[in-house]
């Protein structure tokens, strides 16, 4: 299913790009969640492309494709021991490309346009690398430690939700603006993971993460700056 959708999003864009009436390029930061709410992660510096479709004056379809290397992913859903694991670190990085399709309100007063937009799209990790001690600190019992014996994981496909804003100055057919959004994509995730544990004095005691209904969260909000050429 995962697949299906960001095969459908890949088949828009390209089939927009045809009856496009306006395309753009747009360079972004992005804050991840595990950022702002637990001091870890890092600014991801974003980069993508995008066609627009018109629908009357007020209306447009934007769709278009974004790739960052993303240092935040946070997993929710799994557990040890029947308990569920609450990470406050990020256990993962991607390097990850995100197809988009939106819907978007436009209002233009002279040469300012405002826009208003939300949508759906398909993520895709092209490369995931683990974070190994981060994990191992977010199962690790009070006063004790952990270290993974076996830690291998697979979470390529994913799908999520959008939404923002942006505030642009139109001079003829070029348009530059500034925008943000919010962004909520879930990669299933396929872990495999086993770890000793225990105090200094001895790592003995042998755990299993339990990772059914696992996810790769990339939450966060990007803010950027991006121009656009109508034909």
């Amino acid at each position: 299913m995962k697949k299906i959708a960001v095969l459908i999003c890949t088949v828009l864009i390209l089939g927009s790009a045809v009856f496009a009436e306006e395309a753009g390029t747009k360079i972004s930061v992005f804050v991840p969640e595990s950022l702002y709410l637990y001091d870890d992660g890092a600014v991801a510096l974003t980069s993508g492309l995008s066609t627009s479709l018109g629908l009357g004056k007020f209306l447009e379809i934007p769709v278009g494709f974004d790739y960052c290397k993303f240092h935040g992913y946070m997993v929710e859903g799994a557990s040890v021991d029947g308990n569920a694991v609450s990470p406050s670190k990020p256990w993962f990085i991607a390097d990850n490309f995100l197809a988009y399709i939106k819907l978007q309100l436009k209002f233009e007063m002279g040469p300012v346009v405002i826009k208003a937009f939300g949508g759906g799209a398909g993520s895709w990790n092209a490369t995931l690398t683990p974070l190994e001690g981060w994990a191992a600190d977010d199962v690790a019992a009070a006063d004790e430690y952990a270290g993974f014996t076996e830690f291998s994981a697979s979470a390529p496909f994913g799908y999520g939700w959008l939404a923002g804003g942006s505030l642009g100055i139109k001079i003829k057919q070029v348009t530059v603006n500034l925008f943000a959004e919010y962004r909520d994509i879930y990669n299933p995730l396929t872990l495999t993971a086993s770890y000793l544990t225990g105090p200094s004095t001895g790592l003995t005691a042998a755990k299993t993460i339990e990772s059914t209904n696992t996810y790769l969260m990339m939450r966060g909000i990007a803010c950027g700056i991006g121009g656009s050429f109508a034909f």
